[in-house]
Order: structure tokens, then C-alpha cells, then sequence
């Protein structure tokens, strides 16, 4: 029995997470995506970025990659990184992509 927990773990993690969700996944509706990031938040994680994949995309569960936008976003992110660990003590030396798991609780 594997269990992700990611909304257990999320706000340890110390590095910067990126959160992918398509509103088309049947395996994990969006709205448990919403709700761990919303929770991650509140519990003090802030190099936390999320991009929500609308329905007009047709992605389900495992067709993110498919998007045409997603490597301008990765892109995006890898230079919030970049700019940011330059600026040294802004705690973000490695990044982390995270697509959260359907048992939250």
C-alpha cells in the first residue's frame, strides 16, 4: 500500500515546488489539487507555484506534458529559480515538481 500524503509533506519540503493539475483528470480532480496548495499555504509554504490546466486543454491524468505552454512555464520557473539563487539567501538552491496525490485527507 503506497501512500503519497503529499499534503502531509508538502510544506516541509524546502525547496520550490511546482503544482501541475489538469482540470480534465478524472484520477484527481482539480478541486484536491486547489485544497493541498490552499493548505500548503496556510501552513507557511511560500515557493509554491501552481498553474491549472482548464478544460479547453482536453489534459486528463497523464497528458500535462502534451500542453503546448508547459515548457514556457517550466521555463518561467527555472528562471524564478535562477534570478533567486543568485540573490543567495533567499533559500531556493534546487527546484521540485510535485503533481499531488488523490488521497488527500
Amino acid at each position: 500500500d503506497i501512500a503519497f500524503q503529499s499534503d502531509k509533506w508538502i510544506s516541509h519540503i524546502p525547496c520550490p515546488v511546482m503544482v501541475l493539475a489538469a482540470e480534465h483528470d478524472a484520477k484527481i480532480p482539480v478541486t484536491l489539487t486547489i485544497k493541498l496548495v490552499d493548505q500548503a499555504r496556510k501552513t507557511g509554504k511560500e515557493n509554491l507555484t501552481f498553474h491549472k490546466f482548464d478544460a479547453s486543454c482536453g489534459l486528463g491524468h497523464k497528458d500535462i506534458f502534451k500542453c503546448e505552454k508547459l515548457p514556457a512555464l517550466v521555463k518561467e520557473f527555472s528562471k524564478s529559480l535562477s534570478s533567486s539563487q543568485s540573490s543567495k539567501m533567499s533559500h531556493t538552491p534546487h527546484t521540485a515538481c510535485l503533481q499531488q496525490n488523490s488521497e488527500l485527507g
